[in-house]
């Protein structure tokens, strides 16, 4: 067992909190990434603060070599930008298809296209990171470190070049005049350099020297875990494109290659849930479970487990859900997939209060606007249950305001309409299927709106239109 330091939060599984010498402390991953976060922004407000008294002094005194530090620090972005834009033509030349290129920490600030690739720029400088996934699994292993050294090569190439125009060329002096080339060819080597240097970076994805110096030794494991991540990775892009049936077809693809892997069943079964194909979803559940290897990837399926039991509304299935939802929280309380799973049989128990004490900490800015706008609506859930019907329809209200979709939102009219009693409709017994806005309830003709019930509620609280209530199911 292990505590988090700052929120209290304890776990069965020590390895996934980090751990710090001075001071000594742990922190669980979600302490630890807003932790991360902080730091940046604090980084980020002392360099340009750093940067302007640095420029001001040199326009006072004339000091070119300050002037030289604050070019450096407008030159940092750029380079890493050059940095990515290596790893991203390197994995289009090698067949790789490019998701997204990230910029930065924090909560997401903007997206645009730029030389062909979708920019995610974060808040807050702290690197970068490309998002990519093979076209075939054909030596993706090689090209895989190709790709992961061209980073390095680019920034290591750009340096080059610089120092090279100024051996030849063109001189400057860092003391006595502007020398963006110098500055340019320091920070590029500093960067490649720095790169191939082992460690792990402030989202907890290995550097790009850790990952050769894992890929170069050789190791079955090593090209194993590769495979998987890259297949969870083109899984990840098409959700959240909510692209469910390609998502389905890549997972089969990828589960018969790896019919061993519990992580990548564990993918399938989720695909089978977003399509509401719960017998199926189940059934891969229940076998990745059994080639689970060990207690953070039962952790993970018993977690799937327990929220198809609760969404299906097999209402036999709700005690076994339960256990397995308490089995996952207990080993990542920190999650907020689990969180939300075990909040929800929580409140079916008629512990709101406990529901509310597990969500509130999980809204944070690392949140995807899907995950946010899902919780949202369960912790409206729990504090109509609590009988804060205003604040309920405040988080509803932010919740629809947010874009993407979720199953949650029907429930939440459901729980509307009856002061937060009920949530969802349940199946029959024995049964393994629902549809959360249109089952029945125990007569016909008490068929419930929950388009027109969450809609004419958020109106007359806010006195304002907010639009039809969409429930297609994404998760």
């Amino acid at each position: 067992m292990v505590t988090c330091d700052h929120c209290a939060l304890t776990s069965t599984l020590p390895a996934t909190y980090k751990r710090f010498r001075k001071p000594k402390r742990a922190l669980c991953p979600r302490c630890w990434y807003r932790d991360r976060v902080e730091k940046a922004k604090r980084a980020q407000v002392e360099t340009w603060i750093t940067a302007g008294i640095g420029a001001a002094i040199a326009y006072v005194v004339g000091s070119w070599f300050l002037a030289n530090l604050v070019i450096a620090t407008l030159l940092l972005l750029p380079s890493v930008i050059v940095h990515e834009l290596g790893h991203a033509v390197a994995a289009t030349f090698l067949k790789f298809d490019v998701f997204r290129i990230r910029l930065g920490i924090g909560p997401a600030r903007f997206e645009a296209r730029l030389f062909g690739y979708l920019w995610d720029v974060r808040r807050y400088l702290g690197g970068g990171l490309m998002q990519c996934a093979p076209v075939g699994m054909h030596d993706v292993g090689r090209r895989f470190l190709f790709v992961v050294a061209a980073g390095p090569a680019v920034n290591f190439l750009v340096g080059a070049v610089a120092f090279a125009v100024l051996a030849t060329s063109y001189s400057e002096n860092p003391f006595f005049g502007p020398a963006p080339l110098t500055m340019l060819g320091v920070l590029n080597w500093a960067l490649a350099f720095g790169n191939l240097f082992p460690f792990t970076t402030a989202r907890g994805h290995p550097s790009d020297g850790k990952t050769l110096l894992s890929g170069l030794s050789g190791s079955a494991q090593w090209l194993s875990t590769l495979e998987a991540g890259l297949h969870a990775a083109r899984f990840l892009e098409l959700r959240r494109e909510e692209r469910t049936d390609a998502a389905l077809e890549a997972t089969m693809e990828a589960a018969n290659a790896h019919p061993d892997s519990a992580p990548l069943l564990c993918n399938l079964g989720v695909a089978y849930l977003d399509l509401r194909r719960y017998a199926e979803a189940r059934a891969t559940f229940e076998r990745a479970l059994a080639l689970a290897k060990d207690t953070a990837e039962q952790a993970v399926v018993r977690n799937n487990l327990a929220y198809l039991f609760i969404e299906s509304g097999s209402l036999d299935d709700l005690p076994e859900g339960e256990a397995h939802s308490a089995t996952a929280y207990a080993a990542y309380p920190w999650h907020p997939a689990v969180g939300a799973t075990h909040a929800l049989y929580e409140l079916k128990a008629d512990r709101a209060a406990d529901a509310v004490a597990i969500i509130e900490p999980a809204l944070g800015d690392e949140l995807q606007p899907t995950e946010r706008k899902e919780i949202l609506y369960i912790l409206a859930m729990a504090k109509l249950r609590l009988g804060e019907r205003a604040a309920a329809l405040a988080l509803a209200a932010e919740a629809d305001a947010m874009r993407g979709d979720t199953r949650w939102q029907s429930a939440f009219a459901r729980a509307l309409a009856t002061d937060g009693r009920e949530f969802f409709y349940p199946a029959a017994a024995g049964a393994c299927s629902l549809e959360l806005c249109d089952a029945p309830l125990e007569a016909p003709e008490e068929r419930l709106d929950v388009e027109r019930v969450t809609r004419d509620a958020l109106d007359q609280q806010f006195g304002r239109k907010l639009g039809a209530v969409r429930v297609q199911v994404f998760r």
